[in-house]
């Protein structure tokens, strides 16, 4: 199964192989859009190595990691020794270049708005964390205008992915994003996400997502990710009244029960 200790992917091929791609992934297992590619990896089993690398608020990069990539980003992969950057050409690299490894579907045969969703969903979802009180109310409003069309679009569709029975690329791009959504939201705004049935079918997409070992062992802990933006994002600001507290004493291990 998926694990985050891994090294050396070969899945079914035999012990000789030598795998064409090499991915450079956080050492943490935090960043997002290595799991992007992580995921993909996974649920297509193409051979790949692996090296770990720390994400900049973490430590320094290797010389032999910054002769590939000088601005130091991640997740970075090598193609028959070719550098590809940034996580979107990655995924449509490795989809074009393995497409009898289970296709998971090209961006051009995806609805674009559920793409465009995903994006809209991100960034409100990353300004209500890092605006102040003045804005708070406002992204509020917004983040649960966007998470209804979520679960429209997972409604539409009758699940439990975004495009019904049939995995694909769609859910992999969601995946990182809700999952640190659920973790951060309960513990900053006072909004619970994973099991919240004001969304039941964005629940059965969890429940989905969570059947995959893809998935289930290439996520972090709520812990982490809570403690894990502020250095990433910049401050993230918190308005929680007594009753929305107890989610973040929760997360951090301090809720104390009579």
């Amino acid at each position: 199964d998926t694990s985050a200790k891994a090294t050396l992917r070969l899945f079914d091929a035999p012990d000789s192989t030598i795998p064409r791609i090499t991915f450079w992934r956080d050492s943490a297992s935090w960043c997002p859009y290595c799991q992007l590619i992580w995921i993909q990896l996974e649920e297509k089993r193409i051979p790949y190595k692996i090296e770990f690398v720390n994400m900049r608020c973490y430590g320094s990069k290797p010389a032999s990691f910054l002769a590939l990539n000088p601005s130091g980003g991640i997740p970075l992969i090598l193609l028959d020794g070719k550098v590809i950057k940034e996580s979107k050409i990655i995924l449509d690299t490795i989809e074009s270049e393995f497409p009898s490894y289970n296709p998971l579907t090209l961006y051009e045969y995806s609805p674009k708005n559920l793409i465009k969703l995903e994006r809209k969903l991100f960034t409100c979802w990353f300004k209500w964390l890092t605006s102040g009180s003045q804005m708070d109310e406002y992204y509020r409003k917004e983040y649960l205008y966007l998470i209804n069309l979520v679960e429209e679009g997972l409604e539409a569709n009758k699940g439990p992915y975004f495009m019904g029975q049939q995995f694909t690329m769609i859910d992999i791009l969601f995946a990182p994003f809700l999952e640190r959504m659920s973790a951060s939201l309960p513990y900053y705004k006072g909004l619970i996400i994973r099991g919240n049935m004001k969304w039941p079918c964005l629940q059965k997409w969890f429940g989905a997502m969570e059947s995959r070992p893809t998935y289930i062992n290439s996520r972090n802990d709520y812990y982490s990710h809570v403690h894990n933006l502020p250095p990433q994002i910049g401050k993230c600001f918190s308005f929680l009244n007594e009753k929305e507290e107890k989610y973040a004493l929760e997360i951090d291990g301090k809720l104390v029960t009579s």
